[in-house]
């Protein structure tokens, strides 16, 4: 209907009638234009709230792991320090070899960084990051990420040399089980012939986890530096 009434316009040489209708199509497409930005706008804001929701869960979450995990690592590394103490400084005998094998046990985990990177892993992989306004958010994201991906590094090698280390100690400073779960450990005669490779092997172990460690808890401080950027910026700010 306008097209033919815009022909006929010019047909009969009605120019304002003509400039009236161009000025008519320019408005509407305008308008369109803007209706279509405030309804991606209206998206983006939904969105951006959605994410730093899933971010804020994912740091509590990890956060709360992590907490929960320092204390029981704090607590094994004190037990293999007491291990590699006590068989350096007198050496196992009659009295103090029960107390050795149960310090002894502390070497026979790893230690993991339990954190949940699905949301920030999604937010950088699709290019969301652009959607998040808070500056600071989002270079407080970017630090956390690079964290991650040199923690991964690191604990490969971390497990690998730990790993080798450990089976090592299993050899010279053996805890076996028997059938009926009673262990059966070696006599202190042959845990001192042995005294300095345990010593180093227990040293280097230490070493490595206390690498370890120092990850977790800058983990620990990355996510704690999140948790205070989760807010979401007026429409002014950017």
């Amino acid at each position: 209907m306008l097209l033919r009434r815009f022909a006929k316009h010019i047909k009969d040489q009605n120019w304002f009638a003509v400039g009236l209708d161009v000025l008519v199509v320019i408005v509407g497409i305008f308008l369109g234009m803007q209706v279509s930005d405030w309804n991606d706008q209206i998206n983006e804001r939904e969105e951006e709230k959605i994410l730093q929701d899933r971010l804020s869960l994912d740091v509590d979450t990890s956060s709360h792991s992590i907490e929960r995990s320092l204390s029981q690592i704090e607590l094994a590394l004190e037990n293999q320090r007491g291990a590699a103490e006590l068989i350096l400084d007198n050496g196992v005998n009659a009295e103090n070899i029960a107390q050795f094998y149960e310090l002894r046990k502390s070497f026979d985990v790893l230690f993991s960084i339990r954190a949940d990177t699905g949301t920030l892993n999604e937010i950088f992989s699709s290019g969301k990051i652009i959607i998040l306004r808070n500056t600071e958010l989002r270079k407080s994201l970017n630090s956390h990420r690079m964290l991650v991906e040199s923690t991964k590094s690191w604990t490969q090698t971390y497990r690998g040399e730990a790993g080798k280390l450990i089976t090592q100690l299993q050899f010279i400073a053996p805890i076996d089980f028997r059938e009926d779960k009673t262990a059966f450990l070696l006599p202190n005669q042959e845990l001192n012939k042995n005294r300095l490779e345990i010593f180093n092997t227990m040293k280097v172990i230490i070493d490595l986890n206390n690498i370890q460690l120092r990850f977790i808890k800058s983990h620990q401080r990355s996510l704690d530096n999140l948790k205070g950027h989760f807010t979401i910026p007026s429409d002014k700010s950017s």
